[in-house]
């Protein structure tokens, strides 16, 4: 994992590692032309390297950038920014406080309608 805190890209400051999963890692940044925390997303370099897979991976990647980005639904982030800088291929996106729905309990989950998301209490 390639460590990017403190790293700036463009008007983004790289302030902490949210998470990390196979296409890369998602950092908290913030924007301070607008003043609002951001959540990048740095796509894996050694993917990235892949003689055989590379091109295919790059593709993917921001393609993930256009289709989330053309996208309008309480329920799906904004993406504000693409770009690559310095061999980084990186996409910003709306910064959602609260982290992974998976990490609050079933109780707690809510659907839009007030609902209880999940089994059936039996």
């Amino acid at each position: 994992m390639q460590q990017l805190t403190g790293h700036t890209f463009g008007k983004y400051k790289v302030i902490k590692v949210l998470g990390q999963g196979n296409m890369g890692t998602v950092y908290l940044a913030h924007d301070d032309f607008i003043g609002r925390d951001v959540a990048i997303k740095v796509a894996n370099p050694e993917a990235l390297a892949e003689e055989n897979r590379g091109g295919r991976y790059r593709k993917l990647f921001f393609n993930e950038a256009k289709v989330t980005g053309m996208l309008r639904y309480p329920n799906i982030i904004s993406v504000f920014d693409t770009g690559v800088e310095e061999e980084i291929w990186y996409i910003v996106m709306e910064y959602v406080v609260g982290g992974a729905n998976a990490t609050y309990p079933l109780q707690a989950r809510q659907s839009i309608s007030g609902n209880r998301c999940g089994p059936p209490d039996f």
